[in-house]
């Protein structure tokens, strides 16, 4: 068995890596026993090179596989030694995502103002690092996505936050979504293309980052933010996610 992570980092390379796989896929590993998987965090990128029908690699795959966060119980499994209490923080921090859950090592708050005092804290620039296999000019999107993490669900809200009256956001909106990093709700009674649609953040870790991290970016890069900032705001960012939390019950 042979496991390549990351995948998209070789496609940004070199886009002819792509056909130098189907060569070995087609010469070497196809009357073989050997199995080739291929991961990648970019929904885009595996998506459209990988996946897509204009792929070298298009009818080549024998499975694919989306993984998703775990639930909150499974949190438990992390951290045996944390109360439900403690959980709940972490989970408004890390959602179900096992990537952001191994690096908690301490009690939440602890490990949070540690990690902030890092010069090297990938909590600076994670959101970046996610967003530039996505889209080429990263600022308006990360402008619609701190709007949404303030609330902001409508899309004449969006506009107003991110201060733009003509032009069409629709584009933007439709991309994120087709990201999975944001995620369109309509209520029960009304059609898909209802004008009544919100936007929300599609987990946790964006939530946090666009309502803690990037607007206090300057602070902490200096050095002088006070984890108590996010503290004292804690309990009432958790009360606007608790409809998540109790769906998992």
């Amino acid at each position: 068995m042979i496991i390549i992570d990351e995948f998209q980092n070789l496609i940004e390379e070199d886009k002819n890596i792509l056909s130098v796989f189907q060569s070995i896929v087609d010469l070497i590993l196809k009357n073989s026993k050997v199995k080739l998987i291929l991961i990648g965090s970019s929904v885009s990128m595996i998506t459209s090179h990988v996946l897509s029908y204009k792929s070298p690699l298009y009818g080549r795959r024998t499975g694919s596989m989306e993984v998703k966060p775990v639930s909150f119980f499974d949190l438990k499994k992390f951290f045996p030694q944390f109360s439900i209490e403690q959980l709940i923080e972490i989970y408004g921090f890390a959602d179900g995502i096992p990537f952001y859950l191994v690096k908690i090592d301490k009690d939440f708050w602890s490990w949070l103002e540690e990690e902030l005092n890092k010069k090297d804290s990938f909590l600076k620039d994670e959101v970046d690092f996610i967003m530039k296999y996505e889209f080429e000019d990263v600022s308006t999107y990360k402008l619609i996505l701190e709007a949404i993490a303030f609330g902001k669900t409508k899309v004449n809200e969006i506009k107003d936050y991110i201060k733009v009256e003509r032009t069409d956001i629709s584009p933007y909106l439709k991309n994120l979504a087709e990201v999975k990093m944001i995620k369109r709700i309509v209520p029960i009674t009304e059609s898909e293309k209802s004008r009544f649609g919100r936007y929300y953040l599609s987990d946790n870790f964006l939530k946090f980052w666009f309502r803690y991290i990037y607007p206090n970016l300057s602070l902490i890069e200096e050095g002088v933010f006070d984890v108590n900032t996010i503290k004292q705001d804690y309990n009432t960012y958790l009360g606007e996610y608790s409809k998540k939390f109790v769906s998992s019950f």
